[in-house]
């Protein structure tokens, strides 16, 4: 995304943010801040400007002329309906994720995902650099992994929770972490659907790993999880399903 305008979605989830949460987590070195680039897919710097852009507006500060238009736009529609700013967030970031419904095949998402593995196997994540480092994260990949294991978290097998939109919200989770630039670690049987509260103890739980290359284990807080890698030879046995 980098170079390209702030898009509405991305401006209706940076409003959301903005009113949602206290001034201190809007800079780009805030965990929350950095936590919303990464889900957006920006840089941190670029939401701390962006969120210092929604700020001269709704201050009058600076005047609304050094805001984006598309910002202004956003801002004036919401501003008195924060609630429907809520549920209209959701789906935003839904969009932005990638985790919309889609109607394809099964067989469709296996044949793609273990074509991005054969493409994915020998090299590791890319990043772009820009005012952070930020690794590229394709998102059709994402999608049809969730169309072929489905939407229960891997971990602790909770359900995916309804969104405003009908649809069902899950994220995924790199075992092997984009930052460590490990060959292959952008491949499916590397990635874990999981639910929100899983995802957060992963990244911030005390964390143990082990398994081998068919099961993940992980001991997370003391409490023992496991869950299978989705391999291609998984994959192939659950487009069958």
């Amino acid at each position: 995304m980098a170079g390209e305008p702030i898009s509405r979605d991305e401006w209706i989830v940076l409003l959301d943010y903005f009113f949602r949460s206290p001034e201190p987590t809007h800079t780009d070195s805030h965990p929350e801040c950095r936590r919303l680039a990464e889900q957006i897919g920006r840089s941190p710097g670029t939401v701390d400007s962006s969120l210092r852009n929604l700020k001269s507006i709704h201050t009058g500060l600076h005047g609304r002329t050094h805001a984006a238009a598309t910002a202004r736009t956003v801002y004036d529609e919401y501003t008195d309906k924060l609630a429907l700013l809520r549920k209209d967030a959701r789906s935003a970031l839904l969009r932005i994720l990638g985790t919309a419904p889609s109607p394809i095949s099964r067989a469709d998402a296996v044949t793609r995902l273990i074509k991005f593995n054969q493409e994915n196997r020998h090299r590791p994540a890319s990043a772009t650099i820009r005012s952070a480092r930020v690794f590229d994260r394709p998102s059709r990949p994402r999608r049809d992994l969730i169309d072929v294991v489905g939407t229960d978290c891997q971990v602790c097998g909770a359900a995916a929770f309804g969104t405003a939109d009908g649809g069902e919200y899950v994220e995924a989770h790199h075992i092997e972490q984009l930052a460590s630039e490990t060959v292959g670690n952008l491949c499916t049987d590397n990635v874990l659907v999981v639910c929100p509260t899983c995802h957060a103890k992963l990244h911030h739980a005390n964390v143990q790993l082990d398994g081998d290359a068919q099961e993940i284990r992980l001991t997370i807080n003391g409490e023992v999880f496991s869950a299978a890698r989705n391999t291609e030879d998984r994959l192939r046995l659950l487009e069958s399903c």
